[in-house]
């Protein structure tokens, strides 16, 4: 009856620097376990599809935005999901898996599991990932009751994937059952993702991450380039106040450094690819095993003369904690772009997000990555619960201090975002009260993590956080600084805001009134 125990698919909305990783690691540790597993990419087939769309702004910013309404737009993207329900029952699998790594893949899940549904009821759907297990809105539970999908795995799934494709439905992360850590010997020993049904070609090309020689930045857009996916830790060793890291994985867990480094040279040999990235929430937590990392990478480099380069989330620490030869080290290993959480241009703001470098100590960084051609992908905060007109004006200082370094590309590009969202799990959310923050809540009850006010601080409503976030991102780009995601950013910014301002409106006067 059935040809394959599992189809495993990927949805958007993701970017297109890597292919994603999860899919393929499950059906490593799938076949591993002989079941008979095939993953389908639709990431790539969604974005390839609509990416020279006269609308493809509006299509891709439809995942994010719950309450969208353009018929023409829905139209469109009901037919793909139409289109990948057919193909999948093709497939004659016992379970369709649904990866979803968001709350920006809920839209577009949820629509993909009806339409299979709707053309065979019969049909066992499962779904899991990042945007199934930290959600504020209930949404596996609710798609359970509603006949949609027939089970979820929460939490990190190497582990409870392999208990639920033998039915022990029981086992910690299936359904409602509290979901268990992966232990850092079963990250030791994963096998490596198998992407042979995923089309690696279509990866990497113009984004971050895709460098070309790594002696000349005006290359790091290189077009023939490709990009695949490296994991070597799991976790943070900082507990930032807007993140859910830590609630994910309370404990960072990292591999060794001369097993991550070997893994990287293997898939060069494998398939080709000299460009990577780190999926990890930080590549130096642990410096003793990034420095190993570094020197295995760098003996490689130096005896094929056959450079890999890649790319992660990097951590500034205090002046001296990198030291020279750390920088030298990590840029003969093929270090290229850093992304760093530096969120804001305020030393306070910054320590009460959990932050502990100064504005100094990113001089201090800077410096080292501009001397080793290192380039840097700040990304910033705006509109913190505490931020002020001074924190605001300070930006325009800060970004005039290192302006400088984005006009010699060490800061490659610097993201602006949107406006803090206080996420469900986070610090931020345990601490509101205490902060004087208080969610508005939507018409049918239901939250948005954008939809917030602080008493504490009455003049930073959301109109004011959105003012902020536009007027900063002119301000960046007046002074050289690039904003590759500005106009995507800009509308999908300014389709909440219209979404959600008179509801903020509504809540701030019946308030006043009450008081």
């Amino acid at each position: 009856m059935y040809n394959l125990d599992f189809v495993i698919c990927s949805v958007p909305r993701m970017n297109m620097l890597y292919p994603p990783p999860a899919p393929a690691v499950l059906k490593s540790i799938l076949t591993a376990n002989n079941f008979k597993c095939k993953t389908r990419d639709f990431v790539s087939d969604f974005y390839y599809t609509f990416k020279d769309h006269p609308d493809w702004t509006k299509i891709d910013n439809w995942n994010a935005l719950p309450n969208y309404n353009d018929p023409k737009i829905e139209k469109i993207i009901s037919e793909k999901a139409e289109q990948w329900a057919t193909e999948l029952l093709g497939y004659k699998s016992r379970w369709i898996g649904i990866s979803i790594f968001s709350y920006e893949s809920h839209k577009i899940g949820k629509l993909l599991a009806e339409k299979i549904k709707i053309q065979d009821s019969s049909q066992k759907i499962f779904m899991g990932g990042q945007g199934v297990t930290n959600v504020n809105n209930n949404y596996p539970e609710t798609l359970q009751e509603q006949g949609l999908v027939d089970a979820y795995i929460t939490g990190e799934g190497e582990v409870s994937v392999v208990e639920f494709a033998k039915n022990n439905l029981d086992h910690p992360g299936i359904n409602k059952k509290n979901f268990i850590r992966v232990e850092k010997a079963v990250i030791d020993h994963l096998p490596s993702p198998d992407y042979s049904d995923y089309d690696l070609s279509l990866y990497g090309k113009n984004n971050l991450g895709v460098y070309g020689d790594l002696n000349d930045r005006k290359n790091v857009y290189a077009e023939t380039q490709n990009t695949l996916p490296i994991t070597g830790s799991r976790g943070c060793v900082r507990k930032c106040s807007y993140c859910d890291i830590p609630y994910l994985y309370p404990k960072f867990t990292h591999r060794g450094g001369f097993e991550v480094a070997s893994e990287i040279i293997e898939k060069t040999k494998r398939n080709g690819v000299r460009k990577f990235h780190f999926t990890d929430s930080l590549i130096n937590g642990s410096m003793k095993e990034f420095r190993i990392m570094c020197e295995t990478l760098a003996k490689h480099n130096t005896d094929t003369q056959n450079n890999i380069a890649w790319s992660g989330q990097f951590i500034f620490r205090p002046k001296g904690q990198h030291t020279a030869e750390d920088w030298k080290l990590a840029a003969r290993a093929g270090a290229s772009v850093f992304e760093v959480g530096i969120e804001s241009a305020s030393d306070d703001l910054r320590f009460a997000m959990g932050k502990k470098f100064t504005t100094d100590d990113i001089a201090y960084e800077l410096e080292h990555c501009s001397k080793n051609k290192i380039s840097v992908f700040p990304l910033m905060i705006v509109g913190y619960p505490t931020e002020t007109e001074k924190h605001y004006q300070e930006y325009t200082e800060f970004f005039k201090r290192f302006h400088p370094y984005a006009y010699d590309h060490t800061i490659l590009s610097l993201e602006l975002g949107g406006t803090l969202r206080i996420q469900p799990n986070t610090p931020d959310d345990r601490n509101k009260e205490k902060m004087g923050v208080e969610m508005i809540p939507m018409p049918d009850g239901s939250r948005n993590d954008l939809l917030w006010w602080n008493k504490n601080n009455p003049e930073l409503t959301l109109s004011k956080r959105m003012w902020r976030r536009f007027t900063l991102g002119k301000i960046a780009k007046d002074l050289g600084y690039k904003i590759p995601s500005d106009k995507k950013d800009f509308t999908y910014l300014w389709s909440v805001w219209n979404q959600l301002k008179s509801i903020e409106a509504k809540y701030l006067n019946e308030r006043k009134n009450k008081n």
